[in-house]
């Protein structure tokens, strides 16, 4: 039975007033929004005086390295962390509901004692929690974290609300995308009050790219497949041409928004080689076609709009099984809605 927000709020307050330490992870490949969360949560749960860890899985990208996570946010290590995540009181996860997004960790927790919190709002067809946090309808996790330390009376200065910024901001496309409403507007207003320069953290996150990324996005862009009449647009992203560039870590947003400028795009996918051999799959839409269907065939999820999975290899194989995917329900769509059958000429 899911709960309310009051509700689920209430019960947290109660998770808060029971214990004491606190273990919290976001997820593999951690974004602005997984990353934001957790911050804002770690600094509220120590001003109540808990004793509280956070764990990623990579090292922070350096675009929110203002954040200063840095100094407070763990590597998971499974030798380093085994004892603390059997042996924590409360565990929470942040902007995601699927275990296998914590690779190595969750066996770990499961083996423990651990009261489990999942704080998240993608859709998922089952949560993990004990408590799950759970409200798909808003625009980012961060938004829930706010609403959630609103509630419960605690103070949202600029340390806490820096984060949150960051969190809700990347998840709407600074503003952007169709999950922008009124209410994220006004979220994003009292944040404002603490003091935050939001030119500043725009420029963090968005204007710090360095030489070697704007030429990788350049000669990807150069390839990018234009399929169904430029209703599907696709590019892929080797590992060869990461490392002949000198690419150190990057996200692919800005690929991405790039690729969702095109006219008549109704779908685009981006694919990613990874070092492991592994593809990173991301997919938008314009709404004609429900990418967090086409993300769950291959083992991901995500939102209507927006969706991702990390698949086996190698590269040109896996963006041909997605692409073949993704032109397959783009027809089906076109054709209930009654428009002719694109062209199937890249």
């Amino acid at each position: 039975m899911s709960l309310s927000f009051e509700e689920s709020a209430r019960r947290f307050g109660e998770v808060l007033d029971r214990h004491r330490s606190f273990l919290l992870s976001g997820h593999v490949d951690i974004d602005g929004d997984s990353l934001g969360s957790m911050l804002g949560m770690l600094y509220h749960l120590r001003r109540q005086g808990k004793d509280v860890r956070a764990l990623c899985y990579e090292p922070i990208h350096e675009r929110y390295a203002f954040l200063g996570g840095d100094e407070v946010v763990e590597i998971f290590d499974p030798a380093r962390h085994a004892e603390l995540a059997r042996s924590v009181d409360v565990f929470m996860m942040f902007d995601f509901s699927a275990t296998s997004r914590m690779p190595g960790l969750w066996p770990l927790v499961e083996a423990g004692n651990a009261y489990r919190v999942c704080v998240d709002h993608h859709p998922a067809e089952s949560l993990p929690g004990h408590l799950n946090l759970h409200f798909p309808s808003e625009p980012a996790t961060g938004s829930i974290v706010l609403k959630l330390i609103e509630f419960l009376g605690g103070e949202v200065d600029r340390r806490i609300a820096e984060p949150l910024l960051v969190a809700i901001s990347t998840d709407t496309g600074w503003f952007r995308y169709s999950n922008t409403s009124s209410a994220v507007l006004a979220d994003a207003a009292r944040l404002l009050e603490s003091g935050i320069d939001s030119h500043e953290v725009y420029r963090e996150i968005y204007q710090r790219n360095d030489t070697s990324l704007i030429r990788l996005m350049g000669r990807v862009a150069a390839e990018v497949r234009d399929e169904a009449n430029g209703r599907l647009l696709w590019a892929t992203i080797p590992m060869a041409l990461v490392r002949e560039l000198g690419v150190g870590t990057f996200e692919t947003d800005e690929l991405l928004d790039l690729l969702r400028t095109g006219r008549d795009a109704e779908v685009v996918a981006l694919f990613r080689e990874l070092e492991d051999g592994r593809v990173r799959v991301n997919l938008r839409s314009r709404g004609a076609v429900n990418v967090s269907l086409l993300a769950r065939e291959i083992g991901g999820g995500g939102h209507r709009h927006a969706a991702g999975a990390s698949i086996d290899g190698p590269l040109d194989a896996a963006a041909e099984r997605v692409v073949s995917k993704a032109r397959a329900a783009l027809e089906a769509e076109l054709a209930a809605a009654g428009s002719p059958p694109p062209s199937r000429m890249a």
